[in-house]
Protein backbone atom coordinates (compact mmCIF):
# COMPACT_ATOMS: atom_id res chain seq x y z
CA UNK A 1 0.00 0.00 0.00
CA UNK A 2 1.47 3.42 -0.72
CA UNK A 3 0.95 6.02 1.37
CA UNK A 4 0.51 9.88 0.14
CA UNK A 5 2.18 12.98 2.15
CA UNK A 6 0.54 16.23 1.05
CA UNK A 7 4.13 17.37 0.20
CA UNK A 8 3.72 14.69 -2.81
CA UNK A 9 2.48 15.69 -5.82
CA UNK A 10 1.24 13.35 -8.62
CA UNK A 11 -0.85 13.76 -11.59
CA UNK A 12 -3.71 11.93 -11.77
CA UNK A 13 -5.36 10.69 -15.10
CA UNK A 14 -8.92 10.91 -15.27
CA UNK A 15 -11.05 9.31 -18.47
CA UNK A 16 -14.42 10.82 -19.42
CA UNK A 17 -15.95 8.23 -22.21
CA UNK A 18 -19.45 9.27 -23.62
CA UNK A 19 -21.02 9.28 -27.38
CA UNK A 20 -22.71 12.80 -26.42
CA UNK A 21 -20.63 15.87 -26.67
CA UNK A 22 -22.54 17.95 -23.90
CA UNK A 23 -21.72 15.30 -21.36
CA UNK A 24 -18.58 15.04 -22.06
CA UNK A 25 -18.34 18.67 -22.01
CA UNK A 26 -20.53 18.86 -18.45
CA UNK A 27 -18.55 15.66 -16.26
CA UNK A 28 -14.98 17.14 -17.77
CA UNK A 29 -15.74 21.15 -16.43
CA UNK A 30 -17.32 19.66 -13.25
CA UNK A 31 -14.15 17.36 -12.77
CA UNK A 32 -11.35 20.42 -13.54
CA UNK A 33 -13.34 22.18 -11.13
CA UNK A 34 -13.10 19.89 -8.97
CA UNK A 35 -9.21 19.31 -9.41
CA UNK A 36 -8.74 22.91 -9.76
CA UNK A 37 -10.41 23.62 -5.85
CA UNK A 38 -8.68 21.31 -4.43
CA UNK A 39 -4.74 22.11 -6.68
CA UNK A 40 -4.39 19.02 -7.53
CA UNK A 41 -1.98 17.96 -10.49
CA UNK A 42 -4.43 16.08 -13.25
CA UNK A 43 -5.23 15.72 -17.08
CA UNK A 44 -8.75 14.82 -18.14
CA UNK A 45 -9.20 12.91 -21.43
CA UNK A 46 -12.18 12.78 -23.31
CA UNK A 47 -13.12 10.21 -25.90
CA UNK A 48 -16.55 9.88 -27.64
CA UNK A 49 -15.92 6.23 -28.53
CA UNK A 50 -15.18 3.08 -26.54
CA UNK A 51 -12.88 1.87 -29.13
CA UNK A 52 -10.48 4.54 -28.23
CA UNK A 53 -10.80 4.40 -24.40
CA UNK A 54 -9.80 0.99 -25.28
CA UNK A 55 -7.11 1.15 -27.57
CA UNK A 56 -5.56 3.75 -24.86
CA UNK A 57 -5.86 1.31 -21.98
CA UNK A 58 -4.30 -1.61 -24.28
CA UNK A 59 -1.18 0.50 -25.32
CA UNK A 60 -0.12 0.70 -21.23
CA UNK A 61 0.49 4.61 -21.90
CA UNK A 62 -1.42 5.88 -19.74
CA UNK A 63 -3.08 4.71 -16.24
CA UNK A 64 -6.47 5.88 -15.60
CA UNK A 65 -6.93 7.04 -11.68
CA UNK A 66 -10.75 7.65 -12.48
CA UNK A 67 -13.05 7.05 -14.92
CA UNK A 68 -16.43 8.29 -16.09
CA UNK A 69 -18.14 5.79 -18.67
CA UNK A 70 -20.98 6.21 -20.31
CA UNK A 71 -22.98 3.01 -19.68
CA UNK A 72 -24.68 2.98 -23.20
CA UNK A 73 -22.59 3.69 -25.91
CA UNK A 74 -23.28 2.63 -29.75
CA UNK A 75 -20.19 0.40 -30.50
Amino acid sequence: RRVLFRSQRYMVNIIVCDDEAVFLDIISDEANRVMSKHNLEYQCIKFKSSSDFVELIDKGETVPHIVFLDIDMPE
